[in-house]
């Protein structure tokens, strides 16, 4: 499937650790996550008899990639169904195991060095490099989210890592913001 990109605005607290935890919780309670494959059974197996029936009329040397896709989609949906939704956080990463859920539930914690399933600060340096203040606001880190990184430009974080920042409003903190990549 691949990583998947995200970010959040999070009330700040001076404790961002907390601030991230109140986050997972929210995100959690939410379902603003990926599920296992086995939670969408039943939309797995519309779209592989709506592909099936789409290819069926393709010449046979046509069809040796897709009826190959279709036979291992089918193999898939006869592994072990998770019986029921996770109940928690720890139990919705197990289901999902290393595909992961691709959001902030992936990460575990704030850190001050880069590392799987962490956070760190972008630096005074970055963040001044970044959005020219250091007291970037809501409106310029989120146009800034939205930014399309050039090729060869050295990452912010790696796949399970992420970075956050404090956001500012008239002066004061008012958000975090959290920024990451996730899940395979």
């Amino acid at each position: 499937m691949g990583a998947s990109g995200w970010c959040y605005f999070a009330p700040y607290q001076q404790d961002v650790s907390a601030a991230l935890q109140e986050l997972k919780q929210q995100v959690f309670r939410e379902g603003l996550y990926e599920r296992p494959m086995d939670l969408y059974r039943e939309e797995m197996g519309q779209a592989i008899d709506f592909l099936a029936e789409q290819y069926k009329d393709l010449p046979a040397a046509a069809r040796v990639h897709t009826d190959l896709f279709l036979s291992m989609a089918r193999t898939a949906m006869r592994q072990p169904r998770i019986k029921r939704r996770a109940r928690t956080i720890k139990e919705l990463l197990r289901q999902c195991g290393e595909s992961g859920t691709h959001s902030i539930l992936d990460i575990d914690r704030i850190s001050d060095v880069r590392g799987l399933s962490a956070i760190v600060p972008l630096s005074s340096e970055q963040v001044l490099d970044l959005f020219g203040t250091d007291q970037p606001t809501h409106d310029t880190v989120e146009r800034w989210s939205q930014r399309i990184d050039p090729l060869g430009a050295e990452p912010l974080y790696d796949r399970w890592e992420g970075i956050y920042v404090v956001v500012y409003k008239d002066g004061q903190p008012d958000e975090v913001y959290f920024e990451g990549c996730s899940g395979d």
